[in-house]
């Protein structure tokens, strides 16, 4: 996590759980345990001036010099590096948020769109997909987006779509609109809230022949098997997206999804860089 004010970023924390082997996290608690207690033998004794009192804050300094080498030892540098970045990558994001969510909105909102809609047709075999599929895919995903990044109530936003929607759409598809909003409706998609669900909803609507598990392992696929670990948040998702776009170890993928949509969203982001200061508290 990060800690910022305004537009100062004031320090970077991780969890040391995510950058150490599992089998050496008991192995670490102890380390650290051990260092502080040298470090209180080290206070006890400095204010003796005996030799055995010396002898014992060497023997202590030895001790979390020793210990200190192996914790240093087993931390996953590499990996530190991609978290680290990664936050300073969500700090920029909420500033860029503050400041041009609709755009940031617009563009996470067609990398998903777009992957998706090429999930479906590769899983499928229609060449392309018909108007009210990719509108039902549209309107879920607009739905899904808003409901889980804003706090804006389920059927408020549902409703607020739709008449979005209805406004942009050419009158000569107004008609297959109304029919396809009627089917939207019956599939209640406002007892959803999480971007994951659209794999359950695109199940009931019919517009994949595949179990919701298997869809999610093919998102797993386009977007990295780490994408369900970073989606909480729209920063959050906005950081893993622009990290997708660099050789790493935490944030590997064969091929980035919609690298164009993914490099404009990067340079919104990083415009945030300008007007921003690292201070620590």
């Amino acid at each position: 996590m990060n800690h910022w004010d305004g537009n100062t970023l004031r320090n970077i924390v991780l969890d040391i759980s995510k950058i150490i082997p599992a089998n050496y996290q008991e192995d670490f608690i102890s380390n650290l345990n051990i260092i502080s207690q040298q470090v209180e033998i080290i206070k006890t004794n400095e204010s003796m001036l005996t030799s055995t009192s010396t002898e014992q804050i060497n023997m202590a300094k030895e001790s979390i010099t020793d210990k200190y080498k192996d914790l240093l030892m087993n931390i996953d540098w590499f990996l530190a590096i991609d978290l680290y970045y990664y936050q300073y990558l969500r700090f920029l994001a909420k500033r860029t948020l503050l400041q041009n969510k609709g755009k940031v909105f617009m563009h996470v909102n067609e990398i998903l769109h777009s992957t998706i809609k090429k999930i479906i047709l590769g899983y499928s075999t229609k060449s392309d997909l018909t108007f009210k599929e990719v509108k039902t895919i549209q309107i879920l995903i607009d739905y899904l987006m808003v409901t889980q990044y804003t706090n804006n109530p389920p059927q408020e936003t549902l409703n607020t779509i739709l008449k979005a929607t209805i406004a942009i759409t050419p009158e000569k598809q107004i008609d297959e609109l109304d029919e396809l909003i009627g089917k939207i409706k019956e599939l209640k998609p406002t007892k959803f809230h999480r971007l994951e669900d659209i794999t359950y909803i695109l199940a009931e609507a019919k517009i994949i022949n595949i179990t919701p598990n298997a869809f999610n392992k093919l998102l797993s696929d386009s977007f990295g098997t780490k994408y369900f670990n970073f989606n909480h948040t729209l920063d959050g998702i906005i950081a893993y997206f622009v990290s997708l776009l660099y050789t790493s170890e935490l944030f590997h993928i064969r091929q980035v999804p919609s690298r164009d949509e993914i490099e404009r969203l990067e340079e919104l982001v990083l415009n945030a860089k300008g007007n921003t200061i690292i201070k620590p508290f």
